[in-house]
């Protein structure tokens, strides 16, 4: 399979203003910023080269494609100040902790693609140090365990600038994250001919814990992205090799994502959650195992890396493999959760979610990986195989791609309803070549005048193509209720309730919390009061029978150096069910989940240990309950009012009645129905629409604190009757 060329694709409407204001976002943003964690932090979030890697990666690939060739990004002058960080053994960083020997291959991953855009030895030759320092350096065999002790930095008794010893342990995220560009040595294989890159690459799928046998990932625990990314290296090192071992492994490893944790909307989660079988601690103990990924919660939020991720490795099993099944699942996530994650000052978001979570702007990550993807998957909405061109995605797009017969130059252009798709033909069209549409799983059947049906569904059309020449694709979208029962994936409601959610061509819907008002709302009500005491700001919560969780989130503001700190914790009834120790630094945020077990009375607690911070530095948000029967009811207007009450609100989905009705403009309207049976319309708009506000848009892109974005509930998922 032939994918286009990224010097070839150029996104048009919506999409095109998405991917500008990106990679716009990422050139306004301070180069020094990318260097910051080299000088000062190695440690810190953008663990050393990782950020700057993913900033020069991204911009050599942007660089190659039309719109983006004349971009004034000062990529050459990042190139030559990274190249100054390097030490004459290889190494990028100045204080060799796990971080920066992660960072010091994702370096030498985008300094190859520097090369390859622009033709720049220096770069070449630098990455071919970091690689053969790498390979040197980190054995396979160790550091990358499933649950060592936690320890995620390791000094040298030797003086100056060693290395770290092989035999290091690291824990698990650290540990996978040292291979999580493994894709390197395939590429460095491509342009050396050195084996022994392939060898490296081979010894870690044969020895890294991360990557056993699928039915052992429950006890797997830690960033969900970089497993996903490691896979996708694999797949690099199939395409040389042909180890139908490594190919099958890939396969197994989505199907276990694909049955046990996409959501509806294609997505994932952030972390993987060990299972029961590994001895999960005591939940007061889970803020000291933020790197083991054991937190309440976070199996219910997302980033944009890992959703990106999770997409990118659906499409290369396409092309791997020419089945179906992986490019549905990749248009899904394109369609849907991909752009849920984008936000309107340019950035990615982490911490979003379906309860309703607004997220994070994340800038030392997800707002590199979310438009890299996005291009990424671009190459796949045409491709060639041998005499004929298929037409896989039908997203807003011009691309060129040759085939035996000719060069197809397409331009795609879906209507805002996906009712049709025009697919006209560019300049440089010319020969004679087939032309395959195909059918996606959104559309019943599609229909072109003059086509020919095959097996799959699929048209087909040839005929000798010229300039100006175009096809018109009609589908028969399927609309309606998709119903799942509780379980993974389900993110709203308890293990086995029926929920659904709207669906309407490629799209998933959802409904605006404010567009309810009070359908739906009952009597019985949440009461809400608070309590100040020494060093203690108490929100009690006196809850219905009915409610089976709470869901929150507690941050703090940035504190004074040596400071006593602040903590969080929540009782259930007199019982204490979550404490966070003690915040003494930076702003932190968490997400906490917690199960009611039959409590009636919860209380939130901000705690000042020797009443040395203000208990206004701290705050509990976004807090919500879950009923029985999957409604969910959002609090935090009236826990953060400080009193009263909220009612808690019930609504349903009918699955033989609340059926969309498609709008000219793509969105839809359905019905929901209260308990007492009234009925009302509403109106939904796609996923992706459900975006958020920056709060501040000047804020400093200097700090990698995570930029909280304007609340906006709404809803994917109701419960079904």
């Amino acid at each position: 399979m032939k994918l286009a060329a990224y010097e070839a694709i150029a996104p048009r409407a919506e999409l095109g203003e998405i991917l500008a204001r990106s990679v716009d976002h990422l050139v306004a943003m301070p180069k020094e910023r990318l260097f910051r964690d080299f000088e000062a932090d190695p440690g810190g979030w953008a663990y050393g080269g990782d950020f700057v890697g993913r900033w020069l990666d991204g911009m050599a690939h942007y660089h190659r494609m039309p719109q983006f060739r004349a971009l004034d990004s000062g990529i050459m002058g990042v190139v030559d100040r990274l190249i100054e960080f390097q030490s004459a053994n290889g190494f990028f960083g100045r204080n060799y902790t796990q971080s920066e020997y992660c960072g010091t291959l994702q370096i030498a991953n985008a300094l190859l693609e520097t090369n390859q855009t622009f033709g720049h030895p220096a770069a070449l030759a630098s990455a071919t140090r970091a690689i053969a320092f790498f390979m040197q350096n980190v054995s396979p065999s160790h550091g990358a365990k499933v649950r060592p002790k936690l320890n995620n930095t390791y000094v040298p008794p030797e003086a100056g600038r060693s290395r770290i010893r092989p035999d290091t342990l690291v824990p698990m995220n650290q540990g996978y994250r040292w291979f999580f560009s493994l894709d390197v040595f395939a590429r460095y294989y491509d342009l050396s001919g050195e084996r022994d890159a392939l060898a490296y690459a081979r010894a870690v799928f044969e020895q890294v814990d991360a990557l056993k046998p699928c039915q052992e990932y429950g006890a797997i625990t830690g960033n969900f992205h970089v497993l996903i990314h490691i896979y996708r290296g694999l797949l690099e090192l199939w395409r040389r090799t042909g180890d139908g071992d490594i190919l099958q492994k890939a396969v197994e490893f989505w199907e276990w994502i694909r049955d046990t944790k996409a959501h509806i909307s294609g997505g994932v989660q952030e972390w993987l959650i060990a299972g029961e079988e590994m001895d999960r601690p005591e939940i007061e103990d889970r803020d000291d195992l933020f790197f083991s990924g054991e937190k309440e919660g976070r199996d219910k939020i997302d980033e944009t890396c890992t959703v990106s991720d999770w997409m990118m490795l659906s499409f290369e099993l396409y092309g791997a493999t020419g089945e179906g099944r992986f490019l549905d699942m990749a248009e899904e996530i394109f369609c849907n959760h991909q752009l849920f994650d984008f936000a309107s000052n340019g950035g990615w978001c982490g911490h979003r979610s379906f309860w309703g979570d607004a997220g994070c702007v994340w800038d030392f990550c997800c707002s590199h990986h979310g438009p890299r993807c996005l291009v990424d998957a671009l190459r796949y909405c045409v491709t060639a195989e041998g005499d004929r061109a298929d037409v896989n995605l039908y997203v807003p797009l011009e691309t060129q791609i040759d085939t035996q017969g000719g060069r197809a130059h397409l331009i795609v252009e879906p209507a805002s309803d996906m009712g049709v798709a025009v697919i006209r033909c560019g300049d440089a069209t010319e020969g004679r070549f087939k032309l395959r549409l195909r059918c996606p799983p959104w559309s019943e059947a599609i229909a072109v005048e003059g086509a020919d049906r095959r097996s799959d569904g699929s048209l087909e059309v040839e005929r000798l193509w010229r300039p100006g020449m175009r096809v018109q694709v009609e589908f028969r979208s399927r609309r309606g209720l998709e119903v799942r029962r509780g379980g993974p994936g389900i993110t709203i409601g308890s293990a086995g309730n029926p929920v659904g959610a709207l669906r309407s061509g490629p799209w998933v819907y959802a409904l605006r919390e404010e567009q309810l008002g009070a359908f739906g709302l009952q009597s019985e009500a949440v009461a809400v009061g608070t309590t100040r005491e020494e060093g203690v700001l108490r929100t009690v919560l006196e809850l219905p029978a009915e409610a089976d969780r709470l869901i929150a989130v507690h941050s703090n503001a940035a504190l004074a150096p040596g400071s006593a700190g602040i903590a969080f914790r929540v009782y259930l009834g007199d019982d204490l069910a979550y404490d966070s120790g003690t915040y003494k630094a930076l702003s932190f945020s968490n997400f906490v989940e917690l199960p009611l077990n039959g409590s009636r009375r919860v209380a939130l607690e901000v705690r000042s240990p020797g009443g040395g911070v203000a208990l206004e530095l701290g705050r509990w948000r976004d807090v919500r309950i879950v009923t029985c029967d999957g409604n969910v009811t959002f609090l935090d207007g009236a826990v953060r009012a400080g009193g009263g009450s909220a009612p808690v609100r019930q609504i349903y989905f009918d699955v033989e009645r609340s059926l969309p009705q498609p709008l000219a403009d793509g969105r839809v309207r359905a019905a929901v129905y209260s308990c007492e049976g009234e009925q009302a319309m509403f109106v939904f708009e796609k996923l992706p629409a459900m975006g958020n506000e920056v709060e501040d848009p000047d804020y400093d892109q200097t700090g990698i604190g995570a930029v909280q974005l304007k609340p906006a509930p709404f809803r994917v998922w109701l419960p079904v009757r």
